[in-house]
């Protein structure tokens, strides 16, 4: 399920969340060189091209090329490079 999302530092910001999650929303797709992850629960596999997360009850995978996590803390990360597809896993 995608939401639109607010302007936020400097760009506007797509939401993205997934029903069974209680509503609370997962990230924000800024572009297809910039996502910002919120609520996961921990980083499952990170390499250049996949990153999967694990979430409450679902993983998210995203894909493409040059991906790189620039920073994350315990409740949101960045990623950059060449978004390809962001994909929910039950």
């Amino acid at each position: 399920m995608y939401v639109m999302g607010a302007k936020e530092n400097g760009c506007v910001c797509t939401g993205f969340a997934q029903g069974r999650d209680s509503g609370r929303r997962a990230g924000k797709l800024c572009s297809k060189s910039q996502v910002n992850v919120e609520n996961y629960r921990s980083i499952l596999l990170y390499t250049d091209t996949l990153v999967k997360l694990q979430a409450r009850n679902y993983k998210v995978l995203i894909r493409g090329s040059r991906l790189r996590i620039d920073y994350y803390t315990p409740e949101e990360m960045k990623i950059t490079g060449q978004i390809g597809s962001l994909e929910f896993e039950c």
